[in-house]
């Protein structure tokens, strides 16, 4: 029983280690990663922190930075490689010097040339070591061989070794090929901000003052161009901070968590040995007669502590490794360096640490206890020590509710968390997720150059969709809600002053086809829904949401105004309901709908309303889509109820680690209060004989037995909600619509430990009304 709490515990403790040592303690896998940055634009005055940047705005800090060893922008897209067999792909546009600023080295071939951005120079392309076994079966003599993506050619200049991995992995995961990012620059560039930027600190140069030396960068760019750079700022941030930021509390929670449930394991424990230490105080006793100094006692004691510990660390190991495989096995897809997780030295050397502490921790209550006795009354008492036991019930006492006050504290996190998953779960995301499989369509650029071309496949593919079996409706979308980032494009109001530089307004933009809102469940609030008569020939119209017009209309309606996008100005012809395009946990924004016949784009995401497997719809759209044409692939198949899953998938992690912490801590708790009654039970046997003797009712000893129980468990939930509220700042970050201080989870959890504290404490407490009273005398 001993070992498998403490191997329960110790290993619980090692695996969520090797997940913290691998995203928060481990290097980034390149060189000198400590001087590696992420680069970003700030833009305050619309509420974005960290932006993405301009073509020209990366060019000029490269070119002026003199703190900067290097800057090297990317940002990531998909391709149709051709061939026999067309497939999807990931791709990353890089700066020339982005490999090299990695320390990265090929495996075979070369890297980009500096000039490999320039118009013409740029079609050439780097394999990944997966990329390179999967289609090309590991044949080297690709080298120098083309490739086409999306129709155009590109020479294969090199493989990378196996396992490199970008810095910040693209929407559809890790890239499959990487290319030179072409460095044209139109007068338009400037004010697009699309690129991520990471940067490499001069050896000897603070972080500090590389960023006085961007902020006086941008703070020039900010004069020289005001009409796209007023309000932006530049910011550098520790490239292993952009990169684990986001999961770095849950991580550290949970961690906490754990080793919370380790000191609950350890509370049991420590009165597992305490008892035993007093059961054995006659032999210490005589062991101290002989010579043996108090000192050595407390040694003797320490010392079996740790062999438990050590041995429960060795099976805790094991449990670590199949830990491990659960935890990655429903881990979201977007904690990074998820693949890295494993025990290492240095996992192994924190499990030998945690084992030295259990043991410190266990044979602590013991060694206290043999310090505070008379060793000569030991030796003389016949029977129980009188003040042996009163010592060791302390300490039992106080360990057990220690023990309550720890899991108190677990069970309200975890209740806490389960409350905010449900409430996230019953948000409204603005449309509907029934029946609709989704999957993406991208167009060749090279080959669909003109926008009509590429209008009326979709618009046929749409069409003939809509045919299929089972099919209810069809529509499309250019990005679906929670499948991007947020972004935020400019636009200025029709009969409004012009807003000054930097501050004018921007929205979600997104092209759709007539029957998108409608597939998708988007209602119509007022207005008209955007129709086929919609074209190029007609009034550029645009549908904006409820957000929007509170936002930039909230004193007047917002029909038959106009706004103009670019070059182009639009009609609003109607309002629509608010969408959560960024999980249910955030705030509806802005947005605009435009029609695909005036907007055409080159991809698209197909929204099928159906009520056969998801599967079944995507290889019936696949057929329509190679009798228009074979040689592009649907990608990013998934219903719209995986969109949303996988948007809550983050807290949902977090949940059920906590709540598998927190039941663990509760057996754990159980277990203490029921081990720590029986040996009082059995310590008491004369005392309750002799009560049954004198007259007391068998009720009498079933209320004074709970009763001790009880009280226990209430100076433990004291504790814990004590507890639990100074520790309620860590939580605060992971909760959703839930305070730290919610009453009916204070309430509910203190009620479900009271109840565990009852059952676990009864079946002692019954079985010390049967005590018989004169066999409990005639041991006394």
């Amino acid at each position: 029983m001993v070992l498998l709490v403490l191997a329960l515990c110790i290993g619980a403790n090692t695996a969520i280690f090797s997940v913290v040592n691998a995203i928060l303690f481990r290097p980034l896998p390149y060189d000198n990663p400590e001087r590696l940055v992420r680069v970003w634009a700030t833009d305050y005055s619309h509420g974005y922190p960290k932006s993405r940047m301009s073509l020209p705005d990366v060019i000029d800090l490269r070119d002026q930075s003199e703190t900067m060893e290097g800057v090297a922008a990317f940002f990531d897209l998909t391709a149709t490689l051709g061939g026999d067999d067309p497939q999807h792909i990931r791709v990353e546009a890089v700066s020339p010097s982005y490999l090299s600023l990695l320390g990265v080295k090929p495996q075979t071939g070369r890297l980009f040339s500096p000039d490999e951005d320039q118009q013409g120079k740029n079609r050439v392309a780097i394999l990944t070591h997966n990329l390179w076994q999967r289609r090309f079966n590991s044949d080297p003599a690709i080298i120098d061989q083309s490739i086409t993506l999306d129709g155009v050619p590109y020479t294969v200049v090199g493989i990378l070794p196996a396992g490199f991995k970008s810095v910040i992995p693209g929407l559809e995961g890790e890239p499959d090929v990487w290319r030179p990012l072409a460095t044209q620059i139109t007068p338009q560039s400037r004010g697009l901000h699309f690129l991520m930027v990471i940067g490499r600190v001069k050896e000897g140069v603070s972080l500090d003052r590389a960023q006085a030396e961007v902020s006086t960068i941008a703070s020039r760019l900010e004069q020289e161009y005001p009409a796209s750079n007023t309000g932006f700022g530049i910011a550098l941030e520790p490239l292993k901070q952009a990169v684990v930021s986001d999961t770095r509390a849950a991580l550290l929670v949970l961690f906490g968590a754990v080793f919370l449930v380790l000191l609950i394991g350890c509370g049991n424990i420590a009165n597992l040995l305490l008892a035993r230490a007093i059961e054995r105080q006659k032999e210490l006793a005589i062991r101290a007669a002989l010579g043996a100094s108090r000192g050595r006692l407390i040694r003797i004691i320490l010392t079996e502590s740790a062999v438990l510990a050590f041995a429960g660390a060795v099976f805790g190991v094991l449990l670590a490794y199949w830990g491990i495989k659960v935890i990655l096995s429903f881990s979201p897809g977007n904690i990074p360096r998820l693949d890295e997780v494993g025990i290492d030295g240095l996992t192994l050397a924190f499990t030998f640490g945690i084992s030295l502490l259990t043991s410190l921790i266990c044979g602590l209550a013991p060694a206290l206890y043999l310090t505070k006795v008379n060793l000569n009354d030991m030796l003389k008492e016949t029977g129980r020590s009188a003040t042996a036991s009163a010592s060791g019930r302390r300490f039992r006492n106080g360990l057990v509710v220690s023990q309550v006050g720890l899991t108190l504290v677990l069970l309200i996190g975890a209740g806490l968390m389960l409350k905010s998953f449900y409430r996230l779960l019953n948000v409204d995301p603005g449309f509907s997720s029934d029946k609709i499989s989704t999957m993406r369509v991208s167009l060749p650029r090279a080959v669909y150059t003109d926008p009509a071309k590429s209008m009326a496949l979709f618009e046929r593919l749409v069409e003939n969709s809509r045919a299929l079996p089972e099919v209810e409706t069809v529509g499309a979308v250019d990005f679906l809600p929670m499948s991007r980032p947020p972004s935020c494009n400019s636009f200025t109001i029709v009969g409004q002053p012009p807003p000054q530089p930097g501050s004018g307004p921007c929205t979600e933009m997104r092209v759709v086809t007539p029957d998108y809102l409608a597939s998708v469940g988007i209602p119509m609030i007022s207005g008209r829904p955007l129709s086929e008569h919609d074209t190029d020939k007609t009034t550029l119209v645009a549908l904006i949401n409820d957000a929007a017009r509170k936002k930039f209309w909230p004193s007047e309606n917002p029909l038959g105004q106009r706004v103009t996008v670019g070059n182009q100005t639009f009609e609003i012809v109607g309002l629509v309901g608010d969408v959560k395009n960024f999980g249910l946990d955030s705030e509806a924004t802005p947005e605009m709908y435009f029609a695909l016949r005036q907007s055409p784009v080159s991809s698209m995401y197909l929204v099928v309303r159906s009520s056969a497997d998801p599967k079944t719809v995507a290889e019936g759209v696949q057929r329509e889509l190679h009798s228009l044409d074979k040689g592009v692939p649907i990608y990013s198949v998934k219903t719209m109820e995986q969109y949303i899953s996988e948007s809550v998938s983050p807290r949902r992690f977090n949940m059920l680690l906590l709540g598998i912490f927190a039941s663990l801590a509760l057996i754990l708790a159980a277990v203490g209060i029921y081990g720590l009654i029986s040996y009082s039970v059995s310590q008491r046997s004369q005392e309750i004989g002799l009560r049954l003797a004198v007259g007391a009712q068998r009720g009498d000893i079933l209320k004074l037995i709970v009763g001790h129980s009880l009280k226990l468990t209430g100076a433990g939930i004291a504790i814990g909600v004590i507890g639990a509220i100074g520790l309620a700042g860590l939580m605060t970050k992971l909760l959703f619509s839930v305070t730290v201080f919610d009453v009916p989870i204070l309430v509910g959890t203190s009620v479900l430990l009271t109840v565990v504290s009852l059952v676990s404490s009864f079946v002692p407490a019954f079985r010390a009304t049967r005590v018989d009273p004169l066999i409990a005398l005639r041991q006394q």
